[in-house]
């Protein structure tokens, strides 16, 4: 079967499995073949790949079927224009404090940590003259 790190490619979904035989049927399908490779030797000497070798270029290093076509570009864009994580986070728990002050329920596991970060502020105060 072939799976691949859909985190490191940026995916959030988690991919359908597909066999390997799959995933090369796919790939022929789009056109590609050994023959689209070339191998050159250090002598220089230049062949077309063999089947097993364009195979096992497919299974380890073409992405899955299912994003092919997909651009991905966008993530690493999105991620130079978002603030760090350190802000994403202390944005969420200003959200949850304020959710809780106005009625919803944040769940134990968001209460207790919500109650270490209040603690942590009330042990380390912020000096009055930063805003």
């Amino acid at each position: 079967m072939s799976t691949q790190n859909n985190k490191a490619q940026g995916i959030s979904k988690t991919l359908r499995t597909v066999t390997d035989a799959e995933k090369i049927q796919f790939y022929l399908g789009q056109g590609h073949s050994p023959s689209n490779h070339i191998h050159i030797d250090a002598s220089g000497e230049s062949r077309e790949w063999t089947q097993a070798e364009w195979e096992d270029h497919i299974l380890e290093h073409m992405p899955h079927p299912d994003i092919y076509n997909v651009d991905l570009s966008y993530i690493g864009k999105r991620r130079e224009e978002y603030p760090d994580e350190v802000e994403q986070i202390d944005a969420l728990w200003k959200m949850a404090k304020h959710l809780k002050a106005n009625g919803t329920d944040i769940g134990t596991d968001a209460q207790a940590m919500l109650d270490i970060i209040e603690a942590a502020k009330v042990k380390y105060p912020k000096p009055a003259a930063t805003s």
